[in-house]
């Protein structure tokens, strides 16, 4: 596998997979572990890095692993915004030895004095906070990380929770006070038209009617001259037929006309 349109691109092999460890590597694995010890570090110098914690640390021992705990994102975040320094700042650290022996030693030696060096070192005044963690071993500290991530994880999950029934609480809440100010402007409109209806009792409206709109004179005057057309139309075909159906009808239109 290369990489395209670079001419320093190198080949990339596949690794194989790695082999289990053998019954003798692991026990030697295991008793070279048991042969480490962890040194707590109560508090970490003001902007002190892993680096320069390890380098001086490195001339009283052989140094395995170094984990600083960094400060709370918050707080970085407010001094920064306040002026402040922004280089990263960590409160708590463990620094794991090749030898437990050695890792006790350096632990009751450097607690509570300076951490010296040149004068002109920025950390040459402090002071170390280490104490030896007896039986404590780094698979301890890697539980209590995996922990901590545990509850902080489900801690956050709780105040989401928290947060949104409060918010379904709120909106359940606007929606009642909605109706309640909706019952009472009816109210208040009922109690308005009351009070006019009082006033004058013939505003009050009893009952609604519906009705058909009436007839106007001209619309009459068309629909009767058409009636007397068929009056006279058919008294000539009575004159021509002693009788016939069509008399009859006129007789009927002549009673609708003027009897009514």
């Amino acid at each position: 596998m290369t990489f395209q349109g670079n001419d320093n691109a190198s080949k990339l092999k596949v690794s194989k997979p790695l082999a289990g460890l053998s019954r003798l590597q692991l026990e030697q694995f295991k008793e070279k572990a048991e042969q480490r010890g962890v040194v707590y570090l109560s508090r970490v110098p003001p902007y002190m890095k892993p680096e320069k914690l390890r380098s001086l640390l490195a001339k009283y021992g052989d140094l395995n692993r170094i984990y600083l705990v960094p400060e709370d994102k918050v707080l970085h975040k407010k001094r920064v915004s306040t002026g402040g320094n922004r280089r990263q700042k960590y409160t708590e650290g463990w620094i794991e030895f090749e030898d437990k022996q050695v890792a006790k030693r350096v632990a009751k030696r450097l607690n509570t004095t300076q951490i010296g060096g040149r004068k002109r070192d920025y950390y040459h005044d402090d002071i170390w906070n280490l104490k030896y963690l007896k039986g404590f071993k780094w698979d301890h500290l890697t539980e209590k990380i995996a922990y901590e991530n545990r509850i902080r994880d489900q801690k956050l999950r709780m105040e989401i929770a928290q947060a949104k029934k409060e918010n379904e609480a709120y909106l359940e809440r606007v929606d009642q006070s909605k109706q309640y100010e909706m019952m009472d402007a009816r109210k208040a409109d009922k109690k308005k038209m009351d009070k006019d209806v009082e006033q004058n009792p013939m505003q009050q409206v009893r009952r609604t009617f519906y009705q058909k709109l009436p007839m106007d004179s001209k619309h009459k005057q068309s629909l009767g001259d058409k009636d007397l057309e068929k009056v006279f139309v058919a008294s000539k075909k009575e004159e021509k037929t002693p009788y016939c159906v069509e008399s009859d009808n006129s007789l009927r239109v002549l009673q609708i006309i003027f009897v009514g």
